[in-house]
């Protein structure tokens, strides 16, 4: 496992144990220290320092305080005797309780080595806003076309078409959004851009979207708006409703 590296954990709070007080750089007693859970088979067990006092119910005598999900950072000397003590970690940030189901797909994300936001780096951004895409007017078409992204979706990257040419033929007409069109113009090499990724596509998860591309970006430069020529990816097939084919 690489030194400094962003790691995902359970704090363990509600058994009450503890493994001694974190000493500060001044030889001073610290925070107390709790036990954190983790499935990476290639680091021991940890410990980090928590303060749990302020995390319990005010206004009452409960002691009752639940595990959470946190993020934390493990360093390590491979020294053996820090590895049979539990080695001391530094905690980043609380994603939240472990029974809160935002908190829970948080945790499975990073530890899936993915994150919580677009993954594209902010050049891409200003370069992006200064794409002029070039003339291809013999491959401009005209056809009506709609979207099939629900009613209030900023990001409109599917549409389709539906033509009549005779009495029992149409032309059907599906279109995506064709990103590397956008790119192709950009300041940008493939090397720097598959750099930039992190997550190679948008996170459904049952509480939030995690989008693969900036909002800025999938939002107004890529996104299919009306009245509004973008470049796609597009199959157009004949279809006859007599002969079903």
């Amino acid at each position: 496992m690489p030194a400094s590296k962003t790691l995902v954990g359970v704090l363990e709070l509600n058994c009450g144990k503890t493994y001694g007080r974190q000493i500060r750089t001044s030889k001073k007693q610290g925070k107390l220290l709790y036990g954190v859970r983790h499935h990476y088979k290639d680091i021991p067990s940890v410990k980090a320092p928590y303060d749990i006092r302020n995390q319990q119910r005010a206004g009452t005598c409960s002691r009752y305080v639940k595990d959470k999900y946190v993020l934390f950072n493990y360093t390590s000397d491979d020294s053996q005797d820090e590895v049979k003590q539990r080695p001391e970690v530094t905690i980043l940030e609380t994603l939240g309780d472990v029974d809160d189901l935002s908190a829970f797909n948080a945790y499975r994300v990073y530890y899936s080595g993915m994150k919580m936001t677009s993954s594209w780096r902010k050049e891409l951004i200003h370069t992006a806003t200064d794409i002029v895409v070039g003339e291809v007017e013999s491959y401009i078409w005209s056809t009506e076309v709609f979207t099939i992204d629900p009613e209030g979706c900023k990001d409109m990257d599917d549409a389709v078409g539906i033509t009549r040419v005779t009495g029992t033929q149409y032309k059907i007409t599906i279109a995506i959004t064709h990103v590397p069109s956008f790119l192709v113009s950009s300041q940008l090499s493939s090397e720097c851009l598959i750099k930039s990724l992190v997550n190679t596509c948008s996170l459904y998860t049952s509480t939030r979207v995690i989008n693969m591309m900036p909002k800025q970006f999938a939002e107004g430069i890529c996104s299919l708006v009306e009245n509004t020529t973008k470049p796609a990816l597009t199959m157009t097939f004949l279809w006859d409703c007599d002969t079903f084919q």
